[in-house]
């Protein structure tokens, strides 16, 4: 029986559909970035089973979210990247029948 996928897989899967879909390498590096602060706050072996709106608005309001590593706030610009990043990640995972698209729009409240 097939483990279930976390986000780690989700994040690693989301890339690398980007990998093969996308003229743009630059922003590799960036969503790397992001999704490493996305498996940080929401953990990296949490299966996607696992999540829900709750967890999701958690982290969302969560000093992971919130703040640089360094404790200063992030700007808007950062936590609206952040976002758009969850949010792309969870409509790859749903498309793939990983969770329900009911979760997708989670990420954009």
């Amino acid at each position: 029986m097939p483990t279930p996928p976390t986000i780690h897989d989700m994040c690693q899967g989301y890339l690398s559909h980007l990998n093969v879909t996308s003229r743009e390498v630059g922003g590799f590096f960036v969503q790397e970035l992001e999704f490493a602060r996305i498996e940080e706050g929401l953990g990296r072996d949490t299966p996607l089973a696992d999540l829900n709106e709750g967890r999701i608005s958690r982290f969302f309001q969560s000093e992971d979210f919130l703040n640089t590593r360094a404790g200063r706030r992030r700007d808007l610009r950062a936590l609206a990247r952040t976002r758009t990043v969850l949010h792309s990640a969870l409509s790859w995972a749903a498309g793939m029948e990983w969770l329900p698209h009911s979760l997708v729009e989670a990420a954009t409240r």
